[in-house]
Order: C-alpha cells, then sequence, then structure tokens
C-alpha cells in the first residue's frame, strides 16, 4: 500500500476551486490565448498496443486504495455529493473542450486514487472541485497535444501522491479485445463506452477491476446474448464474479442505456490522440 499524505494543510493556499477554474473559461472565451508550453520529455511509454496479458497485469496497480468505496457510506469521512459534483464538474469541462471520453475517465481516475491517498477527510465540495481541475489538467496532457495552462502547484501535489503513475488501465483498453471475443451481431464498443463513462458517477463502482467493468458493458450493451463458445474465452480472461457484479450495477444504475448522454468522441471510434509525456 503506497503512504498516505496529509491533504488540508497542503491546500491551504490563497487560491480557491474558481480561481483555478478561470484558466480553464479563460482558453474558450474567444480572447487572444496564450500558445501552450512546450511538452515535458517523454517519461510513459505509449501502451495503446501492449498484449492484453500485460495490460491485465497492470490494471490492480492503479485502482484507489482498498476500503476506499466504503468511506462514502452512512457515516463514512467521505461526502458521495461532494465526489458526483466533482465529477460532473469534469465531464462538463471535458465536453467544452471537446476531450474524448478517455480524458474524463483518466480524471476521475486520479480523482480517486489521489484522494483514497489522503489521511484526512476532504471537507468542503470546493476541495473536491480543486482537486478536480488539476487531475482534468494533467489528464489533458496526457491524451491532447494542447491542454489549458498548468496550474503547476496543484499538479505537482497530485502527481506526486500518485507516485507518477500517470498511465492507468481503463476500461476501454479493453472494450475492442472483449468486442471481437463476444461479437455476435451487438451494438457496438459505442453504446458500451458510454455506460463505462457513465459508472464514474456511481460510487459502487470504484474499486472494481478495468477489465471486469469493460466485459460487463460489452455485455449489458450487446444486444442478443453471447453465445458460449465467446463467454468461455471470456471468463478465462477475466473473473466471471466480478463480471457479474459490474452487471448487475449497470442493470440497475442504467435500465434505460438510451437515456445515456452521448460523448462527441467514441475512444473505440476515433483515431489514436498524440500524447504528451512526462517525464
Amino acid at each position: 500500500m503506497q503512504p498516505r499524505h496529509p491533504l488540508v494543510p497542503s491546500l491551504h493556499c490563497g487560491e480557491s476551486a474558481d480561481d483555478l477554474e478561470s484558466s480553464w473559461e479563460d482558453a474558450t472565451d474567444g480572447g487572444a490565448a496564450a500558445p501552450p508550453p512546450p511538452p515535458p520529455p517523454a517519461a510513459v511509454a505509449d501502451d495503446s498496443h501492449r498484449p492484453i496479458s500485460d495490460i491485465l497485469a497492470a490494471e490492480a496497480s492503479h485502482l484507489p486504495e482498498p476500503g476506499y468505496s466504503d468511506r462514502f457510506l452512512d457515516g463514512g469521512s467521505l461526502d458521495a455529493a461532494a465526489r458526483l459534483d466533482a465529477v460532473d464538474w469534469i465531464f462538463k469541462v471535458n465536453a467544452v473542450h471537446g476531450f474524448p471520453p478517455t480524458t474524463a475517465f483518466l480524471s476521475v481516475n486520479y480523482l480517486d486514487r489521489f484522494v483514497s491517498s489522503q489521511l484526512r477527510p476532504m471537507g468542503v465540495s470546493w476541495t473536491w472541485r480543486l482537486v478536480a481541475v488539476a487531475c482534468l489538467s494533467v489528464a489533458a496532457k496526457m491524451e491532447e497535444t494542447a491542454a489549458p495552462p498548468p496550474e503547476e502547484r496543484m499538479e505537482l501535489l497530485l502527481m506526486t501522491a500518485l507516485r507518477w503513475r500517470m498511465r492507468p488501465v481503463t476500461p476501454f483498453d479493453f472494450v475492442g479485445f472483449f468486442s471481437g471475443i463476444l461479437s455476435s451481431g451487438g451494438t457496438g464498443a459505442g453504446p458500451a463506452s458510454d455506460v463505462i463513462l457513465a459508472t464514474q458517477r456511481v460510487a459502487q463502482f470504484i474499486g472494481q477491476r478495468p477489465s471486469a467493468i469493460a466485459a460487463a458493458a460489452v455485455l449489458f450493451t450487446g444486444g442478443a446474448p453471447a453465445e458460449e463458445e465467446g463467454l468461455s474465452r471470456l471468463y478465462e480472461v477475466v473473473n466471471k464474479e466480478e463480471v457479474e457484479v459490474c452487471r448487475r450495477l449497470m442493470e440497475e444504475h442504467f435500465p434505460d442505456t438510451s437515456r445515456l448522454p452521448r460523448e462527441p468522441n467514441s475512444p473505440a471510434a476515433s483515431p489514436p490522440t498524440k500524447r504528451r509525456r512526462f517525464r
């Protein structure tokens, strides 16, 4: 388990969440924007072509600390409503800037991993928003060629708490592979991607393996029942019980997938984005 860090003293600075958000708004207000700073040297390799076995082996190291989701239960130390507000803000700004769903998913992954590493409660909702600003800024740099100006102090705190592991495994890494295994004339990877992104708003999905979420989303949106051969191959790769837990949660929270928000850029359909890298 990684060492935890006290959060509140580190955030006792002169800025508020609104101060940091203004830099994002300035990027879209029509004024003359300063050119983005040159990208730092590379620190993470492009893992888009890694074998599926390597991705599966890496996914557990990019989850929140054990017991994190329990801290949102009644009497726990974390406020689920404040987290949801921060996630919704990430989704809103992600859409405004036209970033792909993977950027939003990375942002929430950073948010949960960072908060789970802290000893003290997050407190007021603006603290969540403050962290969300840094998370989206860092995620944009990982995915985009031109990101909004950095908020360097908060970004450094965030990346230190995450031990500089900024390229986590996400469900999007598995969607194409699992769709191929279960190909049975379903609705394709787009609807599965919509469901995957929607899971970020539901605290019960925190800590679930990305591979289980991806497999459940493909099954959940697949239309016709999957063939036995495909299911057999799938469960050689992922744990059946974990997939069923995720699938039941999807059935509970997303009874009508047609009402899920549609992202403008699907990670399954869009060409790979050029990533900004860190050293």
